[in-house]
């Protein structure tokens, strides 16, 4: 789900993983690929839902997960900050 950075102009992508370690997470990456920043998360993630004013995202834990995360993105000094 993209987001566009007001400072850039520049497309944010954020994308649930589970890495090789068996490890699952959520992950922002901008248009090229390259890993802004990620956050490891307790259980398995699936859907994502992001406000388009306040950038707020919301990750939904996978079923049968009764879970959500929210995260709020903004951009500092060239450097992606995202705080649960």
């Amino acid at each position: 789900m993209p987001r566009v950075s007001a400072r850039t102009h520049q497309a944010i992508y954020a994308s649930a993983y589970k890495n090789r370690q068996h490890q699952y997470g959520i992950a922002w990456l901008d248009a090229t690929g390259k890993l802004l920043q990620q956050h490891r998360l307790p259980e398995r993630g699936h859907g994502i839902a992001c406000h388009p004013a306040s950038g707020q995202l919301v990750l939904f834990a996978r079923r049968p997960g009764t879970t959500a995360w929210i995260f709020r993105a903004c951009l500092k000094s060239n450097k992606y900050l995202i705080t649960l």
